[in-house]
């Protein structure tokens, strides 16, 4: 799961720990945090469809013109995913390259969006829920109702919950000072011991029968590494049923964790680095 690689990357351009956590909260509504999601309207899976266009199956024309929100933020007009191709293409990645998704995100941010731009950059935990909502609707430009922008916060205010402790962390393995508020320290995973514990997630245990946010992001990042075999298309619908248990017992059993299927702390570790 990529949250916390997703995270380091808008921090390192610039935004602060809850604005980058506006655009997280965002990102996961969009598309569960998976850099390869296509829209649902695409009659292919995620995966068939970034190899086409990688392998040029799908010209870069299709790509661009196809209409198929793609990607982290699900780019759809046609000019945004002719940037993104362009961007793959010039660095030879992937158009499911995650850092460079993170990157046309900043880049866009910083040239055509510079008062969000600036905003996300000085965004403290106060300004989380007008930062999440102004991402939404100049960046997103979705037509969404109060719904929706409740998910979208309800999922920031989760990501900067585990921020949080991030930054304490970093702050604390760098020997300096600074809060929470766009001041502290960048992150250094290159600054902690192996095999010490970098941050703790801050996400109750969850098990069968649970429902949520929370059961959602689990089941991203199940998704996307893996642990679904041979479970054809399976929705990201927040509920833990039967497939989410066994696509854990999966997880743990390959992580070297306690085979339970419950998701516990250990394997929220596990999941986030």
């Amino acid at each position: 799961m990529s949250e916390l690689t997703i995270y380091q990357h808008l921090r390192a351009g610039g935004l602060s720990p809850a604005g980058a956590c506006a655009v997280m909260g965002n990102m996961f509504q969009e598309s569960a945090m998976q850099p390869n999601n296509v829209e649902n309207r695409c009659t292919i899976s995620d995966s068939e469809y970034t190899r086409a266009v990688d392998d040029g199956r799908i010209s870069p024309d299709q790509f661009v013109h196809d209409k198929f929100g793609y990607g982290l933020c699900q780019w759809t007009f046609w000019s945004r995913k002719a940037e993104l191709w362009k961007m793959a293409n010039a660095r030879q990645v992937s158009i499911a390259d995650e850092a460079m998704q993170c990157d046309l995100c900043l880049t866009e941010l910083s040239r055509d969006f510079s008062a969000l731009y600036q905003q996300l950059c000085s965004c403290t935990e106060e300004g989380l829920q007008d930062a999440t909502e102004a991402f939404c609707r100049k960046f997103e430009n979705p037509d969404l109702g109060v719904a929706q922008m409740r998910l979208r916060y309800q999922a920031a205010l989760q990501f900067y919950a585990t921020a949080v402790k991030i930054e304490q962390a970093t702050a604390a393995a760098n020997n300096c000072t600074g809060g929470t508020t766009g001041d502290a320290c960048p992150i250094n995973v290159g600054n902690v011991q192996e095999g010490e514990p970098y941050m703790e997630i801050g996400v109750p245990p969850l098990k069968k029968g649970n429902r949520g946010t929370q059961v959602a992001m689990l089941q991203a990042g199940l998704k996307a590494m893996g642990y679904y075999k041979g479970i054809i298309n399976h929705r990201i619908d927040g509920v833990f049923g039967d497939n989410t248990e066994k696509a854990v017992r999966e997880m743990q059993a390959a992580c070297n964790q306690p085979v339970t299927g419950i998701v516990d702390q250990g394997t929220w570790q596990v999941m986030f680095l």
